[in-house]
């Protein structure tokens, strides 16, 4: 989606930020509330939220357009904030500039939102069934993450409206809204946790596997103490992935099994050479099985 949004930040009054996304304008807002977007120099915490958010044909172009537009009132050129007394006016003066669409309330009328309940429901249901068979379509949970942004601004404009004919009248959209979405996900939710299930069913059965050919390469008291290390540096917060340190902690024992296996070959080898070319006999050690006790990997 190619999107214009209009921000504000009380931590600026009489300012608006006049930018372009691609993407989910809430995690937009999030990023610049998280860097703390402001004026150079600012420092501080800043929170940032879109009044206006509107869809363009080239978001780009639209943006350049805009910010030359109100070039006059730019506050710094390294910055993408223009004063303002009132944002509701700029805003509606540059969606109209763009020939934007509303994109924040295009479907937050009574009209529109009551007239289309089936097709939420619908896209609602099958968003969950293509993430579940398709958890790697990145498009799918884009529209996830905008059908779940649509409702917190309903929820939002429900909790901030003015006036109680309007907290009943977005309250009225938001429940409708939540409904829907709920009764399109019910099977689909179903069959996502079963699908689930399934899928954790099979690690399991894989993660045993894997540790029944790993006791074979290395020793059952090994696994054990790989597993117990693991464990505890999980517990203790100091690792994230499990698998991934026990893999690895398995990696440095088989290496060095492996590397004590050549070293006693090569050693057999100098011994006969030794023997060979020299005058006195060198005895070979008899024990030519690898040690199969336990090792410690060292945790660096």
């Amino acid at each position: 989606m190619e999107l214009i949004y209009i921000a504000t930040s009380k931590q600026f009054p009489g300012m608006v930020k006049i930018g372009r996304t691609d993407r989910s304008v809430q995690q937009r807002m999030q990023e610049l509330s998280e860097d703390d977007y402001g004026t150079s120099g600012f420092s501080g915490d800043s929170e940032w939220e879109a009044i206006r958010v509107f869809e363009v044909d080239d978001n780009e172009a639209a943006e350049a357009i805009l910010h030359a537009h109100f070039s006059s009132l730019r506050v710094e050129d390294s910055r993408e904030l223009f004063y303002t007394d009132n944002p509701e006016a700029l805003a509606d003066e540059a969606m109209q500039i763009v020939d934007g669409v509303d994109f924040l309330n295009a479907f937050d009328s009574i009209n529109s939102l009551f007239g289309g309940l089936s097709i939420i429901s619908a896209v609602a249901g099958v968003t969950v069934l293509i993430r579940t068979f398709f958890p790697d379509n990145a498009e799918v949970w884009q529209v996830s993450k905008a059908l779940d942004d649509w409702g917190i601004r309903l929820g939002k404009k429900t909790l901030d409206s003015d006036s109680f004919l309007a907290s009943v009248f977005y309250g009225a959209l938001w429940g409708s809204f939540t409904v829907s979405k709920m009764v399109g996900e019910f099977i689909p939710r179903i069959i996502e946790e079963v699908v689930k299930e399934i899928n954790e069913n099979k690690e399991k059965e894989t993660y045993i596997k894997f540790l029944e050919l790993q006791a074979e390469m290395v020793g059952y008291e090994n696994i054990e103490y790989i597993t117990a290390s693991s464990l505890e540096k999980y517990q203790n917060y100091e690792i994230h992935d499990l698998f991934s340190e026990q893999w690895r902690q398995f990696e440095i024992l088989y290496a060095r099994q492996q590397a004590d296996i050549k070293i006693k070959k090569a050693n057999k080898e100098i011994f006969k050479l030794a023997a060979e070319w020299g005058d006195i006999s060198i005895e070979e050690e008899n024990d030519d099985s690898v040690d199969e006790g336990a090792y410690f990997v060292d945790d660096e």
